[in-house]
């Protein structure tokens, strides 16, 4: 097992569930969902940090330098619309409004899906939470797509 599974080590992996869609307005629901739900779609979590039923949040049980990963489906809902979606930490946007951008404009139709990934390195403090918030347009989530994150130091 690698170190981001020891034993007292926070790390999670949730990954979205087949059937949920369309997301706008709202926090992504990363291991929410029940079609197709094996573990209650988290593939592992160390130290049970990440809430997959209520804020689809990962909470910092200690103070360090984190990384996490996600993907996610643009998935404007027509012509003119670029969906964003933005990493936060306790509610608040980071670095500069570091955000995932779906692609919009001309000749760009409904259900078009843009995958997006992104990964972050966020000095946390204990009890800090992060979460990916769809701002604009909107986003899809379903079977590939995940989030992730562990402690680094």
């Amino acid at each position: 097992i690698g170190p981001a599974r020891k034993a007292g080590k926070p790390g999670f992996m949730a990954y979205h569930c087949a059937g949920d869609v369309n997301y706008s307005g709202q926090v992504m629901p990363f291991g929410g969902g029940t079609t197709g739900s094996i573990n209650g779609g988290k593939q592992f979590d160390t130290l049970n940090n990440f809430d997959n039923t209520t804020n689809f949040r990962f909470t910092a049980p200690v103070a360090g330098v984190y990384l996490f990963t996600a993907q996610c489906n643009a998935n404007p809902t027509s012509n003119a619309g670029v969906s964003r979606a933005r990493w936060r930490i306790n509610g608040g946007t980071i670095g500069g409004d570091i955000h995932f951008r779906g692609h919009g404009g001309i000749n760009r139709t409904a259900q078009d899906l843009d995958q997006r990934s992104y990964t972050v390195i966020l000095n946390l403090q204990k009890n800090d939470y992060v979460d990916v918030y769809a701002y604009d347009n909107r986003f899809d989530l379903f079977g590939a797509n995940s989030m992730s994150g562990h402690l680094l130091s």
